[in-house]
């Protein structure tokens, strides 16, 4: 339902009131009498908890965003240390065919020649 509010043409009541798409939810449990904020990250439901709801929105930043310390934990971490990463583990462990693995490991080679010695924290 779009309800107009006074003085403004084409911004909704529910524009101002709704968090931007993807920055998760606070809402009031009352069953235990605080804030909770919750989010999706990397496919798994976090959720925090405050006394204020401004707690719970400053909580639930840091957990979506991290603190710059908490977003570049390894700040010696390099491309091509995470391309070797990324091949021996998470494509390791798919079932994928043998023409796939080869066109990764190919543009793994080619991106670990030109980037692999460049800081994953250097890079934005």
């Amino acid at each position: 339902m779009m309800c107009m509010t006074k003085g403004t043409v084409g911004q909704t009541r529910a524009s101002k009131r709704r968090r931007p798409q993807g920055d998760g939810s606070v809402y009031f449990d009352t069953d235990r009498q605080r804030w909770v904020g919750h989010t999706w990250i990397n496919g798994r439901r976090r959720r925090v908890t405050a006394k204020t709801r401004a707690e719970a929105a400053s909580r639930l930043g840091r957990l979506q965003h991290g603190d710059e310390t908490e977003r570049h934990a390894d700040r010696k971490l390099t491309v091509g240390r995470l391309l070797t990463n990324w091949q021996d583990g998470a494509l390791s462990r798919r079932s994928l065919a043998p023409s796939t693995i080869e066109a990764h490991a190919w543009a793994a080679k080619m991106l670990t020649e030109e980037l692999g010695s460049i800081r994953l924290a250097a890079l934005t």
